[in-house]
Order: structure tokens, then sequence, then C-alpha cells
């Protein structure tokens, strides 16, 4: 038999199952708890047996663990019920003197799961919620919502200055978000679905003729590609560039590529040295240290929309792989090169499907790697790794959505 005991708000008494005689005298209390630090209670699992077992009693978790886990799930799914009626009650409360922040149906999941964050910091929050006048109460719901969105790090201080939360409730709440990581979920999801946004918008402006006649390669797709290094892999992510490799590449590039490293910003656009935005062919760097101090270095050319790449191309990146990997100025490392443009003549066909090699792989050596792809696989690729958060966050938006919260974020980097 589990008795449960829910205890007030004012009684700090920790929350766990406690092994008692079938009349309710408690023998031992055991620590693990199976529940949240949102409410408080306890679980008293009477059993006869328990009186018969002596000092065996302490390994009781052991022997009969069943019926322990048994009393720890009803428990757990005790607490988790009385948290939802709580929850219900304050939400209920706060809907009716017009304090709640979010609306009844949200479509979005990143404000979904804001909201249903918002809610459980509201339970753990309930008594200063409940001491507190109903415009006070008005002004404490928005200060949480503005905390979850702008600033979740700053919560803990935000609740101890606007609700003057008392020492225990903090570390309740401190609790619930360590072991849950709730507060993570806001920000994660949108750095996730803002990836799927970009992929989205990349194919949107590179493969509509109507909208890639007017983009513009040095101040609106070198700058979207270059913040976006993930795209190539998720490590590269950690990378940068490296001041020193930029003289090496200038003695080898030909004159009508441009470093990423000789553009400047002139206002709120890249352009060339010389003032103009000119159309033409863009090489970015980067490199990244690995764990036992290993250098990988990622090249990648970016070809103008416009250039169909073929054998010209191709030969070009060949020849940058070899001069600069037998480079005495850049030392050993292991370099990957990229070749990317809009679409590729049917000429490459015999180098992008090679035997033993994944598609657009050309060239693997042990100093180099050289691989020439179109946008619609490079994003196809990328997709592709993050398919399972995107189904994780049921994110279905629509490629108009896409393209208009990019545009929100990135004005001047998209075509008009």
């Amino acid at each position: 038999m589990l008795t449960i005991v829910d205890w007030i708000d004012s009684v700090k008494v920790p929350t766990g199952i406690v092994l008692c005689t079938a009349d309710g005298a408690a023998l031992l209390e055991i620590e693990q708890s199976a529940a949240s630090g949102n409410v408080r209670s306890t679980g008293y699992l009477r059993w006869s047996a328990w009186a018969t077992t002596g000092a065996d009693l302490l390994l009781a978790q052991i022997d009969h663990a069943s019926i322990i886990d048994a009393g720890r799930q009803a428990l757990a799914e005790h607490i988790v019920a009385r948290t939802g009626r709580l929850t219900t009650t304050i939400v209920a409360t706060l809907k009716e003197e017009n304090a709640y922040p979010y609306p009844d149906k949200i479509a979005d999941p990143v404000r979904e799961a804001e909201r249903q964050l918002f809610d459980l910091i509201a339970v753990t929050a309930r008594t200063p919620l409940r001491n507190s006048t109903k415009p006070q109460r008005k002004m404490t719901a928005r200060l949480l919502q503005l905390a979850l969105q702008e600033r979740p790090e700053s919560l803990d201080l935000i609740l101890a200055d606007a609700l003057a939360l008392s020492e225990p409730e903090r570390d309740q709440l401190a609790e619930l978000l360590r072991h849950t990581t709730l507060s993570k979920i806001v920000s994660a999801a949108a750095e996730v679905t803002r990836r799927l946004d970009l992929i989205s918008t990349l194919r949107h402006v590179i493969y509509t003729p109507s909208v890639a006649a007017d983009l513009r390669e040095v101040d609106q797709l070198h700058p979207l590609v270059k913040d976006n290094v993930w795209l190539f892999g998720e490590a590269w992510r950690l990378s940068a560039s490296e001041v020193g490799l930029t003289n090496v590449l200038r003695t080898v590039v030909r004159d009508d590529v441009v470093l990423e490293s000789d553009l400047v910003r002139q206002g709120n656009q890249v352009r060339l040295a010389d003032g103009k935005r000119g159309r033409v062919d863009l090489l970015m760097q980067r490199t990244l240290i690995g764990p036992s101090d290993q250098q990988s270095r990622l090249v990648v050319e970016l070809k103008r929309p416009s250039v169909k790449l073929g054998d010209k191309e191709l030969t070009q990146v060949k020849r940058y792989a070899r001069a600069l990997t037998d480079h005495p100025g850049v030392g050993q490392s292991q370099w990957t090169f990229w070749l990317i443009g809009a679409n590729i003549r049917d000429e490459l066909a015999g180098d992008l499907q090679q035997t033993g090699r994944e598609w657009g792989h050309v060239i693997a050596t042990e100093r180099y790697d050289v691989r020439v792809t179109n946008w619609g696989t490079l994003l196809d690729q990328a997709m592709r790794r993050f398919q399972f958060y995107k189904e994780q966050l049921a994110y279905d938006a629509s490629q108009d959505e896409s393209v208009a919260r990019v545009r929100r974020l990135h004005e001047e980097l998209l075509p008009s």
C-alpha cells in the first residue's frame, strides 16, 4: 500500500519514498527521489514484510526492487498529475486577469516550447505570484516571458529581483532546469530552425531564376556562406580564417578570384577594395585545430550562379590543391577543397562518380581531398543532417515563411 502525502509550500520536506510497516511506522527513508522540484510529495510504502527483514532492510532496494520501483513510478505519476493541476490553476488565473503572455493556440514549435517552459517556471514561482497583486502578477508574467525570449542565462537574476524568490525556491528552480535542460530548449530549437530556414532560403535565391538574376555574390551570397560554414560539416563551425594563410593563397590563386579577406565592409555592404560589387569568383578559407593539434584546412571556391562547373573550373581547383599543399609556408595539415556552383556540366560526370567514393569526391590523397558539388546537393546533405531535429520539433515552415524570417535577420543579404 502506497500512501502519498502532499506538503504545502511552506513545509520544506524532501520528496522520496519511505519504507513503513503495515500500520505506517517509518522504517527507512530512501533518499533517491522520483519526483520533481516543482512540488513536494512523499510516498509511504507500507508492507508487513518490511518489518521482518531485519538488518536486510538496507538491501531492500536490491531484494525487492520491483516493489520499490512500482512505488517510485506511482509517486512520479502522482507528482506529474499534481504539477499539471497546479499549472492549470495558475495559467487559468493569469488568463482571467489578462496577464498570460501567450495565445491559446501556438503553431510554432519553438514558441510552444517556450510557453511550456514558462508554465513550469510559473509553477515553481507560485508562492510569490500568489502573494502579489494583480498588476504585479501581470508585470511578473511579462518579465518571465522577456527573460525566456531574450536572455535565458539571466533568468535566475530576474526571478530573484522581480519575484523575490527565497533561496530554497531558487534552488528548486535550478534543480528543475539542471535535470530537464528546458532552459536550453528555446535557444537550441531556435538555432536548428534558423539553419533550416537558411537552407530553404539558399535554395530559393540560387535556383529561382528571377531571384538568382539579382543575387550578388560579393555582398550577399558570400556573407551568408562565410557565416554558416556548418553547411560543409558541423566541425567547421569551430573554424576560423587564418591570417597567415591569406598571403599564401594570394601567391596561388589567379587574378579573377577574390579572397574573402580582400573584401571590405563599406556601410552595410561587403564590397571589393575599390568599392565595386563585381560579379567575381570567391575563395574562402578556414583552419580547424583538432584535439591532437592536427590542423585541418578548408578552402571553398564559390562560382557565380551563371557559371556551369566544368573541366576548366575543376582543373583550377586541382592546381590550387597541389600548389597549396606543397607550399613550404603552410606546414603539415590536412586539406579539403570544395568547388561549388549552381550547375555542373556533363563533362564532369566521370570525375564525380568514382568507385569507392561518394558522389562528388573527385580526389583523395594523404594530404588533401577535392570535392565538387552543386548547391542543390550540398543543401540536401545539410537538410538530412537536421532531419531528426526537424521531425522532433514538428517544424514544417513553408519556403515563403523561411525566407521571410531570414530576411528579417539579414535584409541586406537577400535580393529585394
